[in-house]
């Protein structure tokens, strides 16, 4: 594979190695978890990251050193961000300019450098509010990736690569950039892409499926029902769930070898005995796009059995107006106005069934007398479990989410705190003292759930006791 315009430099060489103050020592001793439910860390800390194995990292406060380092306690050098802790214990780290990442194990430094006039830090527009993104991923062949909408790199062992993502035709190296987003099915396939959150702010044309060896490029030409995507849920098998940028939901099949052959398979379970089933199918023909609407209206004029001729009208219905009407939420008897799938931001494949939170607009249950405002969420391709007593309804885009280790959801709110949802009913955790910390960072190998508040870092631990808080929360 050749490298593309992408430039990567790669510097291996000494860390330095500056003598601990002693106030760096009492900082790592203050770091040491308690056994209390609630722990603010020292005000010097400005907040954390967790790693894989529940591996702690924090940020300091003050002036910028010239080099990242990491102590053994955990410390990063100020003014690094921590953004992925890799399969061979390298700590990748982001500094304020993001015009380098470094990544840092033992006494050696790696350094990784995007295109000219680019940079690794990107913003998000979310509800007016502007967030600094970068991101990291390590795929399950230890892979590990960087990028951004203009394109990505990443070091496979030792080679170092790069992939253009955008559009040479619709796009300027001038236009500012929006943060790639990366998810990995089952079998180890990527997908890429990157929403257009602002006017100005250039996201990625369709998504990139990149199954280690060739990329493929997807687009409204390919059958996708928008360019404009919000995310790309891989579902099992060939099939992925695309959440467009207007609030819409559509299934995509990315085998592009044989779609007559994937035609006569769908088309051979609408009449399944099993309504799931019937309707999975429906959804997947519809994912196929406008171009195998000529070969289903042939199958529709030799089809008798009544209820493959209704779904196959169905599916004619929805290609010739994909963005009309309400949509129908996977799995249920629910139909909203819009839904917004919230994009994952995990660094690593998660185990276990894929599943994403949406929240949905102006939702309607077959039987409700009257439509919900706003609704969370947890889907699947099939299925959707709606998370009861949601607590955002009026500002749903603004929260961190992350699953719970039995089966669970931790939901952190912007200025209401940490909830937990257990699968049946939502409960607040925060109380008047810790409401301001809602950012979830992460688990630690404690089991511990770390928190920040833009300012500090708090520590949740569920199950162990309210002692008497010996350390101030830090606040904006």
């Amino acid at each position: 594979m050749r490298q593309t315009s992408l430039g990567i430099i790669l510097i291996l060489a000494a860390c330095s190695s500056a003598p601990a103050a002693t106030p760096l020592d009492d900082l790592a001793a203050a770091l040491a978890p308690r056994e209390v439910r609630w722990q603010f860390l020292p005000p010097q800390v400005t907040g954390a990251f967790v790693g894989r194995g529940g591996r702690c990292f924090y940020l300091q406060g003050g002036d910028r050193t010239n080099e990242p380092s990491v102590s053994d306690s955990g410390l990063v050098a100020p003014g690094f961000r921590p953004l992925l802790l890799d399969g061979r214990g390298r700590l990748w780290c982001l500094p304020p300019d993001a015009s380098a990442i470094y990544g840092v194990k033992d006494g050696s430094m790696q350094q990784v450098r995007p295109a000219a006039g680019a940079f690794f830090g990107t913003e998000d527009e979310v509800n007016g509010a502007r967030r600094t993104r970068a991101a990291a991923y390590e795929d399950s062949a230890g892979r590990v990736w960087f990028g951004n909408s203009r394109g990505v790199q990443w070091l496979d062992g030792d080679r170092l690569l790069a992939k253009d993502l955008a559009d040479p035709n619709s796009i300027d190296v001038s236009v500012p950039m929006s943060a790639v987003r990366i998810a990995e099915d089952e079998v180890g396939r990527l997908y890429f892409w990157a929403r257009w959150t602002r006017k100005g702010v250039c996201g990625t044309t369709g998504f990139w499926m990149f199954d280690g060896k060739e990329w493929a490029h997807f687009t409204t030409h390919d059958g996708l029902p928008d360019d404009r995507l919000e995310a790309v849920c891989p579902t099992g098998g060939d099939v992925v769930m695309l959440n467009t940028a207007a609030g819409r939901l559509a299934l995509f099949n990315v085998n592009r070898t044989d779609p007559g052959q994937e035609i006569g398979r769908l088309v051979g379970l609408l009449n399944s005995a099993e309504w799931r089933v019937r309707d999975q199918a429906t959804q997947e023909l519809i994912g196929l796009g406008r171009g195998v609407e000529l070969e289903l209206r042939e199958r529709l004029a030799q089809s008798e059995e009544p209820e493959e001729r209704s779904r196959l009208k169905m599916v004619l219905t929805a290609l010739r107006a994909p963005e009309s009407g309400r949509v129908r939420i996977p799995g249920g008897d629910s139909e909203c106005d819009s839904i917004r799938v919230r994009p994952t931001a995990l660094r690593r494949r998660p185990a276990g069934k894929a599943e994403w939170v949406a929240v949905a607009t102006n939702v309607l249950r077959a039987g409700d007398d009257e439509a919900a405002d706003r609704a969370a969420f947890v889907l699947s391709a099939d299925a959707a479990v709606r998370i009861e007593g949601w607590p955002a309804p009026d500002e749903a885009d603004r929260v961190s989410v992350l699953p719970a280790d039995d089966g669970g959801l931790w939901i952190g709110v912007q200025g209401r705190g940490l909830f937990f949802w257990d699968g049946d009913r939502t409960r607040e955790i925060s109380d008047e003292t810790t409401r301001g910390y809602n950012d979830i960072l992460g688990y630690d190998g404690l089991g511990r759930l770390l928190l920040g508040n833009g300012a500090g870092v708090a520590a949740y631990w569920p199950g162990r006791p309210d002692e008497e808080r010996q350390a101030k929360p830090t606040g904006r």
